[in-house]
């Protein structure tokens, strides 16, 4: 079981493409790990405002509306250097063109 007591921040994602990869990655090495979501909360605004915003991501079609989230990995401290080196690992090409 991670507690606060035992763990070590592994990384922080902002996508679910490195969420699934590094999920993959650790589960495939059999190291516990937990991932913790959190809520990018935007600056309070006016109503107005966020109308406006709204309205001007429309017509630009940029349409963003969802919160942002970022995902923090957690590992056990005694596996923190294994998980490392595999997610520094598995950034590289798995192979090279000659």
């Amino acid at each position: 079981m991670i507690t606060i007591f035992n763990r070590r921040k592994l990384a922080i994602v902002f996508s679910m493409k490195e969420v699934v990869r590094l999920r993959s990655i650790l589960a495939v090495a059999h190291i516990e790990y937990l991932v913790r979501t959190v809520r990018e909360e935007p600056e309070a605004e006016s109503p107005v405002r966020k109308a406006e915003t709204a309205w001007s991501g429309y017509l630009r079609n940029d349409i963003h509306v969802g919160p942002a989230f970022s995902y923090v990995f957690y590992v056990r401290k005694k596996d923190f250097g294994d998980a490392a080196a595999l997610n520094r690992r598995r950034r590289l090409p798995l192979c090279r063109a000659h």
